[in-house]
């Protein structure tokens, strides 16, 4: 088993997520855990989607993997979303419109 397969399975990863890299820094006694979302991945439903602005690089400070400190690293939507588009065309701007 591949280390990217065992943190998908010990993190209990799903599609559209999936491990793209495990580095360790042994003289650091760090583990990095990079997490991504498949591309093309639409978030939403069926009577619409989210258009998100960008994204930003997060870490998260997971449970340690056998006493080296681990961290999650992946991309989160940055800042507010900035429509939800309805398959009829109609659409909210911006949260709690």
């Amino acid at each position: 088993m591949r280390d990217t397969e065992f943190f998908e399975k010990a993190l209990g990863l799903e599609a559209p997520w999936r491990v793209k890299a495990v580095t360790m820094d042994i003289a650091k006694r760090r583990v990095e855990v990079e997490v991504v979302c498949e591309a093309g991945t639409i978030w939403g439903c069926e009577e619409g989607r989210l258009h998100i602005q960008g994204y930003e690089e997060r870490q998260w400070r997971h449970l340690d993997t056998m006493q080296f400190e681990t961290m999650i690293i992946g991309a989160c939507a940055a800042g507010k979303v900035s429509r939800w588009a309805h398959r009829d065309g109609e659409g909210a701007v911006g949260r709690g419109a």
